[in-house]
């Protein structure tokens, strides 16, 4: 047992010896490394030690703080200098916790680029957030004449990130200013650019010769939004990558404009230029961001459809030819989310499904007409207890003659008093005006009784027969999850590319709906309002179903790696929170437009004078109406009294030939009774 314990004691002793004799080979290596700098070597070699050793310090400190997901090292050796030999071999064992690529540009050979390990395909780039740069030159404009290390360093920059940009530049010479080189930079879409420039004298001669002159390092900075270049001895509390977006409105830049057809309060006139209500608000927004506006329904892209030009818009800003997209709708899929990305969205949009409204007539009598009823009964019972009071004969002023009077049915007999007749004027001229007003209520009670039936859930448009009808960018939006109602009008529904087609389908076969944005869907029924005005055509008549579903969809388009995004959504949250968004985009449809459609009331009057002309007209009517009914009490009474006069002679030639009959008749009987009376008195002596 002891001789074992003591194996193991002689084991472990001798793996902690092994340990701390690595340990001590490591301090041993860095003391060898600081003797070998401290060594009597040429003074050139010395300062390129330290400058190694400085920049291998700031690289450490620059990759701790931006913490790069995918890197790349980048060297393009116009003049060789042991300086970047021993910075390319130093950087293998810097970048080891990243994922790092090495490119090598040859000297004289700018159109061939020797790839390291991984390899990198020229079809097939790795894109990289943050980007180290390696120059040398006898001066700045060396640089200018060979971009190579540029432009390679645009491509492998990934756009959906913000990459960062180091380029450590080694310099025979201090430069006077590096500003028209990082503007180049800044034109080529790179942003976060810093420059070290790093000053290297060649010293000639060997040993340990004196020298006067101190290697440089000067960080060179640039923001284009403000026109503002720094220059300033390298110190260890320098800001690397400062936020530059303070102020965007000196820097120019374009955006596409895609003016939406059915926006009422931005319209482009006959010069191609804003107008409108709103219009003054897309210029101002242009001068604050200084941009050159371009609206591209100016210029003949394509003819057939709107969304074409919205589509060739985002390739312009994925190419980067924009940087700024507005007015959209993020009706994307991930093949043109490429090269693109967006601000926060504006809003929630609403859309809704435009459907057919039918109507219901029922079949009751409405309340106007038993009002009319009331009052013919009263009237009808007044005049007939005035009759009793005035003693009116009951052949004409009975209830039943009263209320056909009314009516306007004509009567068989007339009135001989004079207070007779004044009544009975009076109750005509009542029933000239109130029998008018009685008939039109009557007839305007079928109207009135016609309800149209509304659809109010998704259950009942499934019920109701009527096939959805979906543009096919919104067609997954509005059918992600669909259950129940909604899964079966998914099954029946419906893809279509044409607002247009879609509204026409609707009209002439009745059997469809379409889904839209609400916007949209209030101009459709406003504009289908104004043309049932026109053709007057009642039974044509929409709806927008309510309840309406909510998407986010509304945006605006940059350009990726852009760096007006965080300006832009600053800029929209502060119009978000105070409603000025909401405001913009709320009138964008006129006022009389209705959130569903229905037979609007006519107005009374819009004037004076047709309120004047309205008045005289019906005055006229009813002065035609009344004289017209007195020329025919007129003619009745002329044609009534020459009647009377006729049957006045008839019956007075009728009279004289019965009296001359019964004359006749008593002067033949007298003879016979005197006759009579003699031939008694002879009898009787």
């Amino acid at each position: 047992m002891v001789l074992i314990l003591l194996k193991k004691i002689a084991f472990t002793s001798g793996v902690a010896s092994i340990f701390h004799a690595v340990v001590t080979m490591k301090y041993v290596w860095q003391v060898l490394l600081l003797f070998y700098a401290s060594l009597p070597c040429t003074v050139q070699e010395r300062e390129n030690l330290k400058i190694t050793y400085r920049l291998s310090n700031i690289l450490k400190n620059i990759i701790k703080d931006v913490n790069p997901y995918r890197m790349a090292f980048l060297s393009h050796e116009l003049e060789r200098s042991d300086a970047v030999r021993e910075i390319n071999e130093l950087s293998k064992a810097i970048f080891k916790s990243v994922p790092f690529y090495i490119l090598s540009i040859a000297k004289n050979q700018n159109d061939k680029i020797n790839y390291t390990q991984p390899i990198l395909s020229k079809d097939n780039m790795v894109k990289m957030n943050f980007i180290v740069g390696l120059y040398e030159a006898r001066n700045s404009s060396q640089i200018l004449k060979d971009l190579t290390l540029i432009d390679l360093s645009r491509k492998i920059s990934d756009n959906t990130q913000k990459p960062k940009c180091l380029l450590i530049i080694f310099l025979q010479s201090e430069s006077d200013s590096l500003e028209p080189l990082m503007g180049l930079m800044w034109n080529k879409k790179l942003f976060d650019v810093t420059i070290l420039e790093v000053v290297i004298r060649k010293i000639h001669g060997g040993g340990i010769a004196q020298t006067s002159e101190v290697n440089k390092m000067i960080v060179h900075q640039y923001n284009e939004f403000v026109q503002s270049y720094t220059k300033r001895l390298y110190s260890p509390d320098v800001t690397w990558f400062p936020e530059k977006l303070r102020n965007i409105q000196k820097s120019k830049i374009t955006v596409e404009a895609v003016i939406v057809p059915w926006n009422k309060s931005v319209r482009l006139n006959r010069k191609c230029k804003l107008s409108g209500r709103d219009g003054y608000i897309f210029k101002t927004f242009f001068q604050f961001i200084n941009a050159s506006a371009v609206i591209r329904q100016c210029e003949n892209i394509t003819n057939k459809y709107h969304n074409h030009k919205k589509y060739r818009s985002r390739i312009r800003v994925a190419e980067g030819k924009s940087e700024l997209l507005i007015n959209h709708v993020m009706y994307l899929n991930r093949e043109q989310l490429k090269g693109i990305q967006n601000s926060i969205f504006v809003e929630s949009e609403k859309y809704c499904a435009l459907v057919p409204l039918y109507t219901n007539v029922e079949v009751k009598v409405s309340h106007h007409v038993i009002i009319s009823l009331l009052w013919t009964f009263a009237i009808v019972i007044i005049s007939w207890i005035l009759s009793i009071v005035f003693k009116f004969p009951n052949r004409i002023w009975n209830p039943a003659n009263v209320f056909i009077i009314l009516c306007g049915m004509p009567v068989s007999r007339k009135p001989y008093v004079l207070k007779e007749r004044i009544a009975f004027g009076i109750v005509i001229l009542i029933s000239i005006s109130y029998s008018s007003v009685a008939y039109s209520i009557l007839t305007e009670t079928f109207t009135i009784n016609s309800k149209p039936i509304h659809i109010r859930s998704f259950d009942e448009l499934d019920k109701s027969g009527l096939i959805p009808v979906v543009n096919r960018n919104l067609y997954n939006n509005v059918f992600k999850i669909a259950t129940g109602p909604l899964l079966n009008l998914k099954n029946k529904a419906i893809i279509y590319d044409n607002l247009t087609q879609c509204i026409v389908d609707m009209v002439t076969y009745r059997n469809t709906t379409c889904l839209m944005w609400f916007k949209e869907a209030e101009v459709t029924v406003h504009k289908i309002n104004n043309y049932l005005k026109n053709v007057q055509d009642d039974e044509l008549r929409f709806e927008i179903m309510q309840p309406c579903f909510w998407l986010t969809l509304q945006t605006y388009v940059f350009h990726k790696n852009s760096p007006y995004v965080d300006k832009f959504n600053k800029f929209l949250r502060h119009l978000l929170e105070g409603g000025l968004t909401k405001k913009w985009r709320d009138n964008e449809v006129e006022a009389d437009a209705s959130h569903f459609y229905k037979m609007e009331k006519q107005k009374k009057f819009e004037n004076r004078e047709q309120q004047r002309k309205f008045i005289w007209d019906l005055c006229v009517v009813l002065g035609c109406g009344h004289l017209i009914a007195f020329i025919v009490f007129l003619l009745e009474i002329i044609v009534a009294k020459i009647t009377s006069k006729r049957s006045s002679n008839v019956h007075n030639v009728r009279f004289s030939q019965q009296s001359n009959v019964l004359r006749g008749r008593k002067a033949s009987a007298l003879p016979r009774m005197r006759r009579g009376s003699l031939r008694l008195g002879v009898s009787k002596k």
